[in-house]
């Protein structure tokens, strides 16, 4: 890497706009906890500890001592937090995609100062962004949802999968919009999109 230019560099240089964070939950902090408890003790029950009193002990540390963090300062000392134990995959799951959509949908009229305003929800990665795209097109079928992403195939990584959601979502596109654009026209597909979203095309929608 010779250079890296963040949304950090990007606010101050007004190129992007700033914008608030605020947390939304979508996992109970105390489940939270005791799965990142059993996850250090690879375990999947209370159960299969209960009786050992050294692993009681780092169980009950997880669940009423640690804080909630990744990493955080404790008198002085640098220690490691909740979220620094959980499973890897804890934020790709159903369970939370679902939570996530749902608090879009419940606060999008507000938000979007009554559709005056688009959203745009950045993902971890292609499966990610293909798992929220359906959720919103299956569940709540009256917003205009779409996907955009690299369409490079390597069929060594997903490909096929990747491939397959390309056309399924160009598929959705053409018969909301009345639209032909295949596969090999991705490149103008995005340019649609992209004069929607600024209000561009006279059928924005």
């Amino acid at each position: 890497m010779l250079h890296k230019y963040t949304i950090a560099n990007a606010i101050p240089d007004r190129n992007v706009l700033g914008f608030d964070v605020y947390r939304v939950n979508t996992y109970d902090d105390n489940e939270l906890r005791e799965k990142a408890a059993f996850a250090q003790l690879k375990v999947k029950h209370i159960e299969e500890i209960e009786g050992d009193e050294a692993k009681m002990a780092i169980y009950n540390k997880f669940i009423h001592e640690m804080q909630m963090p990744t990493t955080y300062t404790e008198g002085g000392e640098k220690k490691r937090g909740i979220e620094y134990y959980l499973p890897r995959d804890i934020y790709q799951q159903d369970i939370h995609h679902q939570a996530v959509a749902a608090d879009i949908v419940n606060s999008r009229e507000q938000l979007s100062k009554n559709g005056k305003f688009h959203g745009v929800l950045a993902t971890q990665n292609i499966p990610e962004a293909i798992a929220y795209y359906k959720i919103f097109r299956d569940q709540y079928p009256s917003l205009n949802v779409v996907a955009l992403f690299d369409n490079n195939i390597d069929n060594s990584d997903g490909g096929i999968v990747k491939e397959d959601a390309l056309l399924e979502m160009l598929d959705d596109y053409n018969q909301k919009y009345k639209t032909t654009f295949p596969l090999s026209a991705y490149g103008k597909y995005k340019k649609d999109v992209a004069k929607r979203l600024a209000h561009k095309n006279p059928t924005s929608a």
